[in-house]
């Protein structure tokens, strides 16, 4: 495997563990001194400690303007590429071989306020998927767009629809004024639907194909329900609605809104502000959110508009929540240096990884679990070869392991930058380390070698 990582710098590194070194067989012609013994133990440990451990290759020029923001893979014509969303409002096609960037979009509205308002600018890219065909991202200002992938001739992000920013909270005194969106997230499996989520605003679910035909000119009508045919004992009229009755307006490709906590003792309604978010069930059902209220909420939409599940977790916001081995468990991160594992099915933090300085920004479980995967608690070999690969605040990449349940920390690389994005390359196979010359001249030295054996004493009979 080889790990892709972006950084505040906007440089994009790609990082490969190199196997450890070979170690000089021992000879069959060598000597059994243990001088000698001695003498080669120290020359494979110097000469391991002087052969580096893994190979960094930095790919782009430093420009804090162009700051990576999230990242993703992408296939264009045939070839695999990394996907690169920029502060500027650009969106890169990297190739992880060369560097060389292939195709680039750019977003409007962050590239204008970037420009006006550079120190200030808050809009940001909050989500970027890809399909076989289209690039699917999101601002903060709830822009939502669907570009075609083959087309040269397309520049711009093609935006289709602007999601809906108004609170579904009420509002809250604790949050402060404003929303904002904060994540968006598409199904793995059906990509088609998409998790949408931020500050005093709770998770509401759309279809992609209602949205694409919406804009299209195509009339969204809810064929679900028939339309019952008036009767001659009523009316045909429709009932004039009062002037202070307030018109709820159903939004365009709106399939679940989840709906808050019970207001507190004061009857204050509960502050809500998610900062991350993950499909935990095939069907899309149900999700599980980070809030910057450090809780891990969990919804089930086929039960309930409300979380069946909420755990408050430490004393600080949470940021990021990924998958962990299976769905039955997520990685989160907070603002500090804490990263855990948390099993939804329980709600009990399951191990906690050490080793971090500075606060988790990304976090990748590989191999990427499927819905098919059974829970690792019914049997312990469904986790074996699990790794959890990091990238913090404190420059470091890190790769734990999952198969015990100490979470050892396995192999870390320090990066320089403060590193903000992540992606992993599955297919990728590290060759094995080739000897050197001086290897092969030692090997052929000592073949030339004769064998010396040492000859035993013969005891001398007593008397």
């Amino acid at each position: 495997m080889r790990y892709f990582t972006g950084d505040e710098s906007g440089l994009v590194k790609r990082v490969v563990f190199l196997p450890p070194p070979l170690e000089k067989k021992a000879s069959k012609k060598r000597s059994h001194d243990e001088e000698a013994k001695a003498d080669d133990k120290k020359a494979a440990k110097k000469k391991q400690e002087d052969e580096p451990l893994n190979e960094v290759t930095v790919f782009g020029t430093l420009d804090k303007q162009a700051a990576v923001q999230k990242m993703a893979w992408a296939t264009v014509k045939g070839e695999r590429l990394v996907v690169v969303a920029r502060q500027n409002g650009k969106i890169d096609f990297v190739h992880p071989e060369t560097g060389a960037v292939v195709k680039s979009f750019e977003d409007k509205a962050i590239a204008q306020a970037q420009a006006d308002k550079p120190k200030t600018n808050t809009l940001r890219f909050i989500g970027l998927e890809t399909t076989d065909t289209h690039l699917l991202a999101c601002n903060s200002d709830g822009a939502l767009t669907w570009t075609p992938l083959d087309d040269d001739t397309v520049t711009e992000l093609v935006v289709i629809t602007s999601l809906d920013k108004a609170t579904t909270t009420g509002g809250s005194t604790i949050a402060g004024p404003g929303t904002d969106l904060n994540v968006l997230r598409a199904h793995p499996v059906h990509r088609h639907l998409l998790a949408v989520a931020g500050k005093d605003i709770d998770v509401q679910i759309y279809d992609l194909n209602v949205l694409l035909a919406g804009k299209n000119g195509v009339a969204a009508k809810d064929t679900a329900a028939p339309t019952p045919t008036p009767s001659k004992s009523t009316s045909t009229r429709t009932p004039k609605p009062h002037p202070r009755q307030k018109q709820k307006q159903g939004k365009l490709g709106l399939i679940h809104e989840a709906k808050n906590v019970k207001n507190d003792f004061l009857d204050l309604p509960q502050p809500v502000w998610v900062n991350d978010l993950q499909f935990m069930d095939e069907s899309g059902t149900q999700v599980a959110v980070a809030t910057h209220y450090h809780q891990i909420r969990l919804y089930d939409f086929s039960k309930g508009r409300r979380p069946v599940l909420t755990v408050e977790i430490g004393k600080v916001p949470l940021t990021t929540l990924s998958v962990g081995m299976d769905y039955d468990h997520v990685i989160f991160t907070d603002t500090r240096n804490d990263v855990g594992l948390f099993n939804v099915r329980n709600g009990k933090v399951v191990a906690q990884l050490k080793g971090f300085a500075g606060a988790g920004k990304a976090t990748i479980s590989v191999p990427t679990p499927t819905f098919t995967t059974t829970s690792s608690t019914s049997s312990s070999s469904n986790t074996k070869g699990h790794t959890l690969v990091s990238v913090a605040l404190d420059r470091t990449l890190r790769l734990h392991e999952l198969d015990t349940k100490y979470r050892k920390l396995e192999k870390k690389v320090y990066l320089k930058q403060r590193l903000t994005a992540l992606v992993v390359d599955t297919d990728y196979v590290v060759p094995d380390r080739e000897p050197t010359e001086e290897d092969k001249e030692d090997e052929e030295l000592w073949d030339t070698l004769e064998t010396v054996r040492e000859t035993k004493k013969p005891r001398l009979a007593r008397k």
